[in-house]
């Protein structure tokens, strides 16, 4: 009987996709008020797919992704206004957010190595870096960020950021983006910017992409049209870097996925700005959802990290110090699903990802009236 190796004995399912598939079972049977989705739900026009079912898109395209796609894209980069990307030589599109993080990490990991990246933390991260025979490190999420150097060690070789963050809506400042990147410099890191929630900011912040520091050899920004355009299904997402990173990103591309889908590049290439148009009216619904949520939180003594961006909050019990059992009493007794934080850090077992991407304001608040018990002495 065959065997499966080492690393895959080791696998774990994603805890978020696991629960929502649980929830889509359950949802056959009863209501259930979905927190957990990591995706938020726009109302998207079609702007005239049919005519993109032509002969030319039904076969490959460039593994580096269409030409008119890379260059909207690049297009969106500039620094004091000015476009400093280069499409045929800086950019990547493969399918989705999650193999270009991969890949990445597969760039510069030797058996043995080490990742590290902060608390909070995407929960794919740890699994794709023991894919690439390394161990992923924790920096505690109460740890100063200035300190992160403390942690960096001989193995380490890549450090990831999710900016804004998944799950805690933090965003990183443009002093804190440099003085990142010079402590990366310092030890000669890979510095790996996961920006898929770039979109999801209040007016009063600006983003700082990590590209912006030019271009580096030690510099990978990941980031998709999946969260910020609502096309999560479409698995459009996009590396950005050095020219000697994507061509190497390129050749992974060619051995893994061949090219994205010819025929929703064509359609997000034609339709970029439109689309890019009718997302932003409901992002901004969404972060307005954001701070009604915050508010009700605050008032009625429930504890969070701090974050504005992204739909995600990060919720702590004061009460449990493992809540993984709880919320599948949540899930079955309240008909509300969470994903549980222990897959989000060491320290990070009290606490529970809650997603305001899918239901009302008021789905969220009877919710949390429900629930509050649990997290709130």
């Amino acid at each position: 009987m065959s065997k499966f190796s080492r690393k895959i004995k080791k696998l774990k399912p994603a805890s978020s996709i696991l629960i929502n598939e649980k929830v889509e079972i359950i949802k056959k049977r009863k209501k259930i008020v979905s927190l957990s989705l990591g995706e938020a739900f726009f109302k998207l026009k079609d702007f005239g797919i049919k005519k993109h079912l032509n002969n030319k898109n039904y076969h490959y395209s460039s593994s580096r992704g269409l030409d008119s796609l890379r260059k909207n894209i690049c297009k969106d980069y500039k620094i004091n206004k000015k476009n400093f990307l280069d499409p045929n030589k800086n950019i990547i599109i493969s399918n989705g957010a999650k193999i270009l993080t991969y890949m990445s990490m597969k760039l510069f990991l030797e058996e043995g190595d080490e990742v590290l990246t902060f608390e909070p933390a995407w929960l794919s991260y740890i699994d794709q870096a023991k894919l690439n025979g390394a161990t992923l490190k924790y920096i505690p999420f109460d740890e100063q960020l200035s300190n992160f150097g403390k942690y960096i060690k001989k193995k380490t070789k890549i450090l990831i950021i999710n900016n804004p963050n998944n799950p805690s809506g933090r965003l990183y400042t443009k002093s804190e983006i440099k003085n990142i990147y010079n402590i990366c410099k310092k030890n000669d890191l890979i510095l790996i910017s996961d920006e898929c929630y770039s979109h999801f900011l209040p007016k009063n912040k600006k983003f700082f992409s990590a590209i912006e520091l030019r271009q580096n050899k030690n510099v990978i920004v990941i980031n998709s049209l999946s969260k910020n355009f609502g096309m999560s299904g479409w698995r459009i997402g996009y590396a950005i870097s050095h020219m000697e990173n994507i061509e190497k990103l390129v050749q992974l591309n060619q051995q893994l996925i061949t090219c994205c889908p010819t025929i929703l590049q064509s359609y997000v290439a034609e339709n970029y700005h439109k689309l890019k148009r009718q997302t932003k009216n409901q992002i901004k619904h969404i972060l307005d959802r954001r701070k009604s949520i915050t508010n009700y939180l605050l008032k009625n003594n429930f504890n969070f990290l701090d974050g504005d961006c992204t739909f995600y909050i990060f919720l702590k019990s004061n009460i449990y110090k493992n809540i993984t059992n709880i919320s599948k009493k949540i899930l079955y007794k309240h008909n509300i699903s969470l994903v549980p934080g222990e897959a989000y850090g060491y320290k990070t077992h009290n606490f529970v990802r809650l997603s305001i991407g899918v239901e009302t304001t008021k789905n969220i608040i009877d919710a949390l009236k429900k629930i509050k018990k649990y997290f709130v002495k």
